[in-house]
């Protein structure tokens, strides 16, 4: 990849910097129900996605399903997270109920499943902000020894989706008096994946109440994202 010229005269906002160190600590620290070094196989997974040959198969297919095959990997993760890291990566729009509960069924517990989507969430935030200035993701530094916490979130809704949702009546504490957006609600189970993900997600998003006056004016924000979430086929 190429990096853009003069990224040292960008201005980057002190506090990106802030959340990023900080994401990069959590990406290798011990989560709520995966330790730091399975959090930080994940995150090499999911950069390593793009290159997998099977992923490629899979991706050009009319069924994702029809392609068998083993996922050419970088570390030594169990295979069901495995297959969760490179299919959220490689193909998110076509993530069956099927292709769920066979990662389930392979030993990755729900509790587990929702973690590591939010640790992708992040992770695809950090690293993307880091390839458009560098080039390059941000090196991880080594796995930090810690034992999962097992803080879990029973008061959940289930509205027809793979897991429960965060219920409207018993918000997480982020969202306490407010509506709490649909990525953040499916991350509910754990409590802590909807602080890791929304504490970095939040600094890079400007209010559209606050865009008006800025270089950066409301109509070409929204032109960006549309164009942005159209090359990447999401319609959310």
């Amino acid at each position: 990849m190429t990096a853009p010229a003069d990224v040292s005269s960008l201005p980057i906002p002190e506090s990106f910097e802030v959340v990023h160190e900080q994401a990069r600590g959590r990406f290798v620290s011990a989560g709520s129900f995966l330790d730091g070094a399975t959090r930080r196989a994940i995150v090499e997974e999911a950069r390593a996605a793009r290159e997998c040959g099977l992923c490629a198969r899979r991706s050009e297919a009319l069924s994702a399903a029809s392609v068998d095959g083993e996922h050419s990997t970088v570390t030594e993760l169990k295979p069901g997270l495995v297959e969760l890291a490179h299919g959220v990566v490689t193909d998110s729009g076509r993530l069956t109920q099927a292709w769920f509960g066979g990662v389930i069924a392979s030993g990755v517990t729900r509790e587990q499943y929702v973690e590591a989507a939010g640790l992708l969430g992040s992770s695809t935030i950090a690293d993307t902000f880091a390839v458009a200035l560098t080039g390059e993701p941000a090196v991880l530094d080594a796995s930090v020894d810690g034992e999962p916490s097992g803080v879990s979130n029973a008061a959940l809704v289930d509205v027809g989706a793979y897991v429960g949702l965060m219920d409207h009546e018993h918000p997480h504490p982020k969202f306490a008096g407010r509506p709490a957006p649909n990525i953040c609600r499916a991350l509910a189970m754990v409590p802590s994946a909807v602080d890791e993900f929304w504490d970095l997600f939040m600094p890079h998003y400007q209010p559209m109440a606050e865009a008006d006056g800025h270089e950066v004016g409301r109509s070409q924000i929204e032109f960006v994202a549309a164009r942005t979430s159209a090359l990447n086929e999401c319609f959310y």
